[in-house]
């Protein structure tokens, strides 16, 4: 079973190149929206690599641990990795 911090670099990478390609192609917004998908993508990869080791009883799995506590809120994601 392929890691999720993989998974999420994967992607990560596919966004970024996505608004490389809208930026080429002069679609501004869109382009900044992929950047920013990219970004908290690439966040959270980090997160789940250096977390996969601190997890709780509650937290079986690193899919838990973002479920549990990070979800979609981007400033909880960075917040978890400056601590």
């Amino acid at each position: 079973m392929e890691k999720l911090y993989s998974i999420l670099l994967q992607v990560a990478r596919y966004d970024l190149s996505i608004s490389k390609i809208l930026l080429q192609n002069n679609f501004f917004a869109h382009s900044m929206f992929y950047l920013v998908q990219s970004f908290e993508k690439a966040n959270k990869c980090l997160l789940a690599l250096i977390k996969q080791e601190c997890l709780t009883e509650s937290e079986s799995t690193i899919e838990d641990y973002f479920s549990k506590r990070i979800g979609h809120d981007k400033k909880q994601a960075t917040k978890e990795l400056q601590t």
